[in-house]
């Protein structure tokens, strides 16, 4: 049997990680009248489909009993009726057909009141035969020990099968219940975790190298792995590198890089109130150590972070990137040449908001004014560097096809490009994940510009 096409689901395959699948029967006896059958079902005549699954589900053919099954089972083309449904499936799952045996499985593992040793002997008879699914069901109980004794041999032995390192990594690591405690298998496996990108691998292997457990102590080592997880938005790792910042491990001590990750993690972790409680402890402790600057730097970066959803984290500080020079011109004073990105054809160049957040904008000559989506204003104003105070009412833009819409205003206190500073920037709002513009209201301001298209840069007398 193939198993290819999702065409079924229910609430409670659903929630059991089921993919409901059309059975593709091309070739097996009665293929036909079962193809017709599928057919039916997939024009909504739940009625017929029934009527021509079950006659061949009558005559013994299991995934005609198994797709009867789930039709009684979901109240397609006759009234709910589980009773009725398990007979069907225990029908097909007596000729062996692994996807009914897990499907008995789920019955005893998900009623009311569950049966998981029964469960778990029919997830066996699937796993045995290959059957995915029922391979993980039944390493997680193991693990977990759901109303059975924990088994760790048992579980791996299914990991094993599953290439599933990163629970293996966790229950060498652990130890017990018939495994022994081996750190160097447990980095074996989370190392071969961390390398397909985990970022669960990621965490475990650099907190191996902290602890110095399976693997010589190293920090430096530790602190990269950490990070590699955090900037995937791992909500642990974000809280562990903002630790190692704050107490100078694997590399200098850093506090506004500290506040950053443990501002961040907070708010990853604010469905988890005791790990978000823990987070805002340790970023208060940090605070009290810093300078009003760098907390408003700090904050600032944990609220790009968010924004670029944690791929430049700790890296773009509001000054740390060297985007402008100064070129003597001798009687007009100096020029300065920002550097621009070219990105397939169109110019961007990273500015700082209200000295808080760097961002690439586009560079639109065309823009009247600069242009902030509604997400960015919000960052804004979780800083307290935008109030209500800043808004400036409605203007109506005329867009390149003619067009005419309207759009809220507010003052940008500070735009700096390179190193041109210009206060009191007016703003249009644009939508959510809207495009950030670098528009007339700053352009028109400047003394002269020009853009060198050999270089790739913004001049500015």
């Amino acid at each position: 049997m193939s198993n290819a096409g999702c065409r079924l689901r229910s609430s409670s395959y659903a929630a059991a990680g089921v993919c409901l699948l059309t059975l593709l029967l091309a070739g097996q006896a009665g293929a036909g009248p079962l193809d017709d059958a599928a057919a039916a079902y997939e024009r909504h005549d739940f009625a017929a489909a029934l009527r021509l699954f079950k006659a061949l589900a009558d005559e013994g053919v299991g995934e005609a009993q198994i797709r009867v099954g789930r039709m009684i089972d979901l109240g397609q083309g006759a009234p709910e009726n589980p009773a009725e449904a398990e007979r069907w499936f225990r029908l097909a799952s007596g000729q062996g057909i692994a996807l009914a045996q897990y499907e008995l499985a789920i019955r005893y593992d998900r009623n009311a009141t569950p049966d998981h040793a029964e469960a778990v002997k029919w997830y066996r008879l699937a796993a045995e035969q290959g059957h995915v699914p029922s391979q993980e069901r039944l390493a997680r109980i193991y693990q977990d020990g759901v109303d059975l004794p924990k088994d760790y041999a048992e579980s791996a032995k299914w990991y094993r099968l599953l290439g599933d390192a990163q629970n293996l990594g966790y229950i060498y690591e652990q130890g017990g219940f018939g495994v022994a405690r081996d750190f160097a298998e447990a980095v074996k496996w989370y190392r071969r975790s961390a390398d397909t990108g985990s970022a669960s691998g990621q965490l475990s292997l650099g907190l191996m190298y902290l602890k110095g457990q399976g693997v010589a102590q190293d920090e430096g080592e530790a602190r990269k792995w950490i990070a590699l997880a955090a900037d995937q938005g791992e909500a642990v790792a974000q809280m562990q590198l903002g630790l190692l910042y704050a107490n100078g491990q694997g590399g200098a001590q850093n506090y506004v890089e500290a506040h950053l990750w443990l501002n961040v993690a907070a708010n990853s972790l604010s469905a988890y109130p005791q790990g978000r409680e823990q987070a805002v402890r340790n970023r208060e402790i940090v605070a009290a150590k810093m300078t009003q600057a760098q907390l408003a730097q700090a904050q600032g970066l944990a609220s790009q972070c968010r924004l670029q959803n944690f791929k430049t984290c700790g890296t773009l500080t509001a000054d740390s990137a060297e985007t402008s020079v100064e070129i003597a011109t001798g009687g007009s004073g100096a020029r300065k040449i920002v550097l621009l990105e070219n990105d397939s054809g169109t110019y961007r160049v990273r500015v700082v908001v209200n000295d808080v957040i760097a961002l690439n904008f586009m560079l639109d000559t065309g823009a009247s004014d600069v242009s902030i989506p509604a997400n960015v204003l919000a960052t804004l104003m979780e800083t307290g560097t935008v109030n209500d105070s800043d808004y400036r009412g409605t203007r109506t833009y005329v867009l390149a096809d003619g067009s005419k819409i309207p759009a809220r205003t507010f003052r940008i206190r500070t735009l700096k490009v390179g190193d041109v500073i210009m206060e009191n920037v007016i703003a249009s709002i644009a939508p959510s994940n809207g495009g950030l513009l670098l528009g007339q209201s700053f352009l028109g301001r400047l003394k002269s510009w020009s853009i060198d298209n050999s270089a790739h840069a913004l001049i500015i007398n």
